[in-house]
């Protein structure tokens, strides 16, 4: 399907570039790619901290490589198509993915577009920071990149990442709260209600974000908006809502009454002052969703409704003695609800074991093309005090 897209996509770029007046067509394209240096400790995961576990000892090698490809067709119409290869899993450099592939409509004079195919999600800040310089830390937040106890071919299953559960040849590993790569299918509206104050946006996709379907594939439909409020410079705040059933296809589809369902409720601030900034987002997610029982291979009778809150905060500081130099500390925190039932499998009948994390980071952008960034990440799972999942990230980003 990948491959697919991406055929498609080269089709239209060729469609446009042979159209009548090409002259007036401009294009625009920029490219980056990711040197890592990274060591994990004896417990790192993908699913749990981004280190793939038989890669956990100190490695170098490019982890990633973009190209983004902006095409103005003409003062109304834009194409836009991003290439990625990343290391699949966390091991190795052989995922190709399709992030990006749209077309915008936004006519001249007007504040509002529309924007169809494959875009970014409009849910939080970090969605919009898919660029490397535009992120303080190496990893991914917690709500976006940590797997919890709910898979889309099953539903909740208790101590799902600690007992492997094989389905179609593969074991379940669950979701994130949030899709990490932050990218959905589907339509989008933008409004500029008052320039450079107050912007609102609304996306009708086919997937909850933290699911990213095929095109085409509308087993799935979500909502998603958000209201982005600038009250000065230094200031800017958002509110994120998105409602949505992921589901996806297996061999126990048939045997589940209703597709699981997710709320996310979110909002997310950005301060600045002199060579300070203050950033975070806080986000709540709802579930219902079916349990699936291993030892009797079936499902419950009942449906669960789940939550879960996930929060990150971070202070950044940029040396005005040293030009180009930052450093920034993040805190981030995922807890989760009770069970309709109690379980004694964690504490006070949480679905899922707490997280705390801390993010340490240096930056430093060497030139224009240069971007220097070294991670110290320190995680805790709770009830789990012995697991070791700290790591160490150094990423060169070479960008144009």
């Amino acid at each position: 399907m990948k491959f697919l897209l991406l055929k498609l996509a080269l089709c239209g770029l060729f469609m446009v570039v042979s159209l009548p007046g090409r002259s007036q067509i401009a294009i625009r394209w920029n490219a980056w790619a990711d040197v890592e240096w990274s060591a994990g400790q004896e417990n790192s995961h993908y699913y749990y901290n981004q280190i793939h576990k038989d890669y956990r000892d100190a490695r170098v090698g490019l982890s990633e490589a973009n190209i983004l490809l902006n095409m103005q067709i003409d003062t109304s119409f834009r194409l836009q198509v991003r290439g990625q290869l990343i290391r699949k899993y966390g091991a190795g450099l052989r995922q190709f993915n399709l992030p990006a592939a749209n077309v915008r409509y936004a006519p001249g004079n007007q504040r509002w577009s529309v924007t169809a195919g494959r875009f970014v999600a409009n849910f939080g800040n970090f969605s919009e920071k898919q660029h490397p310089k535009d992120r303080i830390f190496i990893n991914f937040p917690l709500s976006y990149a940590y797997y919890v106890n709910i898979s889309p071919k099953l539903g909740f299953v208790e101590e799902m990442g600690e007992t492997m559960i094989p389905l179609d040849g593969e074991a379940q590993w669950g979701s994130t709260l949030v899709y990490y790569a932050a990218y959905v299918n589907g339509l989008r509206f933008d409004w500029k209600i008052n320039p450079e104050k107050l912007e609102w946006s609304m996306a009708l996709t086919n997937a909850a974000p933290n699911m990213l379907a095929p095109p085409l594939d509308f087993g799935n439909l979500g909502i998603s908006s958000r209201l982005t409020l600038r009250p000065g410079y230094f200031w800017q705040q958002g509110f994120s809502l998105s409602y949505g059933t992921f589901l996806a296809d297996s061999s126990l589809e048939g045997e589940i009454d209703s597709a699981p369902r997710q709320l996310l409720v979110g909002t997310d601030m950005q301060l600045g002052y002199g060579f300070w900034e203050l950033s975070g987002q806080l986000i709540g997610a709802f579930y219902r969703t079916p349990q699936y029982l291993p030892d009797a291979g079936t499902f419950a009778a009942a449906s669960q409704n789940l939550h879960s809150l996930a929060m990150d905060i971070s202070l950044k500081y940029e040396f005005p003695f040293l030009s180009g130099v930052y450093a920034a500390y993040g805190f981030e925190w995922l807890t989760f609800g009770q069970k309709d039932e109690s379980t004694t499998a964690y504490p006070e009948g949480k679905w899922d074991h707490p997280v705390v994390r801390h993010n340490m980071a240096l930056g430093y952008k060497l030139n224009r093309f240069l971007l220097l960034r070294i991670n110290y990440m320190q995680q805790r799972v709770d009830q789990h005090p012995a697991w070791a999942q700290n790591t160490w990230r150094s990423v060169l980003t070479v960008h144009f």
